[in-house]
């Protein structure tokens, strides 16, 4: 059901809930009309409950020479006969009135028990009485050998009983009205809190619009929300081109890079072999001038220098082949370092390693030589360890570690100081990629440290 007004909407459900609360009262009084009616029948149900028991009791009773030994052996069946008939309290005795089964809910007092059996002790009747909230009936159970039970049926009494249920039955329906209620009333608030709110800001931007108007308040909300989606539209549309300005400008700064780098490397590259050749060249004119023969030893020291940088650098820029062998690790370690004047400290055992002979020893050329030139001591602490499936070699200097330039890019090529290559690093590091060894340069307690890995698998 649509309404046009929000007011129309507030009136319908306040009639509804009128409605519910009449319909409420006359199911109560109809509920109430037919209870009366049919009280007698209630009645009626007890009288028949009590008959019934008296039959059923004296077939059991007619087996037993004494009503004690028939409550002990039937006491159970008998208990459960009585609370299938719906019977409040019960009291069963024989002819001396005390108690022989008697329900936990049966509180009359003995005398009041003899006033009831009296009428039966002296005309033989059974009878009725209302005994406060409750209906009890006293009777007479007699076998046909002459034995006798007296007892006693306490009913609920209609009215009380009925009463209480109509009692919780308008609890219950309170409470559901209550919360009905509270639930429309929640429904109401939680529609018109939003339409007040888009009323507001509607009215806030200058936008006419009637919160009392269902319709009005939908089509400019659907206007809005066009708006919104049509201007997310132009914004997708807009980072889709901005994307793509970015992305060419990533390529672009890439390449710019990757120039600036290859400049870097070629100027480093010139301005080395300018320093030599340069030299070189002074030295061949002086003793061409001079005809000294040490100037000439001396120019063909710088052309081995010259060759030495050449042979780096195109080990650098190209892969070396690898073979394999078993390598002595000690022997190679004492004879690279003995190259360099580096004096070895450590008591590390012979070990066996599988690699590539000579790239490994330019490995520790490289390393050694580097301790030889940035050291005042010359001297270096090898550790030797075995875990498994690796072998961890530690070559630790005495100087005061590596610059934070190099070890932040080792890669880079020419990031060391002026009096040296710049490529012994990375081309430690190259090399040891290219046998599958871990190797790594880094700073420990202001000593420079290599530890290369070398796995006891995957090379058989």
């Amino acid at each position: 059901m649509e309404y046009k007004s929000i007011k129309g909407l507030r009136y319908f459900l306040f009639i509804f809930f009128i409605l519910l609360i009449l319909a409420d009262l006359v199911a109560y009084i109809v509920f109430t009309n037919i209870i009366r009616e049919r009280g007698e029948s209630y009645r009626n149900d007890r009288y028949s409950t009590v008959n019934s028991f008296i039959e059923t009791t004296k077939k059991s009773f007619d087996r037993y020479s004494s009503p004690i030994d028939f409550i002990n052996s039937e006491q159970d069946i008998i208990r459960k006969t009585i609370s299938n008939k719906n019977v409040f309290a019960y009291y069963i005795t024989d002819s001396t009135l005390f108690p022989i089964l008697v329900s936990k809910s049966f509180d009359f007092s003995q005398k009041y028990i003899r006033n009831l059996f009296m009428p039966i002790l002296k005309d033989n009747l059974s009878m009725r009485y209302f005994i406060g909230d409750y209906e009890a009936y006293s009777f007479k159970i007699e076998n046909s050998r002459g034995n006798v039970l007296f007892a006693v049926f306490t009913f609920e009494t209609g009215g009380n009983y009925i009463n209480r249920i109509m009692f919780y039955f308008m609890i219950y329906r309170i409470a559901v009205l209550v919360f009905l209620l509270a639930f429309m009333a929640f429904l109401v608030v939680s529609i018109e809190k939003p339409l007040s709110d888009i009323s507001k800001i509607a009215h806030s931007l200058k936008v006419k619009i009637d919160s009392n108007n269902q319709r009005d308040v939908v089509t400019v909300f659907r206007n809005a929300i066009e708006e919104i989606v049509r201007k997310q539209k132009e914004d997708s549309l807009a980072m889709d081109i901005l994307n793509e300005k970015y992305k060419k400008m990533e390529t672009d700064y890439i390449a710019r890079e990757g120039l600036l780098k290859l400049s870097e490397i070629t100027n480093g590259i010139a301005h080395q072999l300018n320093n030599q050749l340069g030299g070189i060249s002074g030295l061949m004119q002086a003793a061409q001038k001079k005809n000294e023969p040490s100037l000439y030893a001396e120019a063909e020291a710088q052309l081995k220098i010259l060759r030495e940088f050449t042979r780096k650098f195109l080990e650098f820029a190209g892969r070396a082949k690898v073979y394999y062998s078993s390598v002595d690790l000690k022997d190679m370690i004492l004879r690279t370092s003995s190259i360099h004047g580096i004096e070895v400290r450590g008591d590390f055992e012979k070990f066996t390693v599988k690699s590539d002979g000579h790239l490994l020893e330019q490995i520790f050329i490289n390393v050694f030589d580097n301790i030889s030139k940035y050291t005042t001591e010359k001297r270096a602490e090898i550790e030797v360890r075995e875990i498994p499936n690796k072998i961890i070699l530690r070559i630790t200097d005495s100087g005061g570690g590596y610059p934070e330039s190099v070890l932040s890019n080792p890669y880079n090529p020419f990031s060391e100081s002026s009096s040296g290559y710049g490529l012994g690093i990375p081309t430690v590091l190259k090399l040891a990629s290219v046998m599958n060894h871990t190797a790594v340069f880094k700073n420990e307690n202001n000593r420079g440290v290599f530890e290369i890995q070398f796995s006891k698998e995957g090379f058989d």
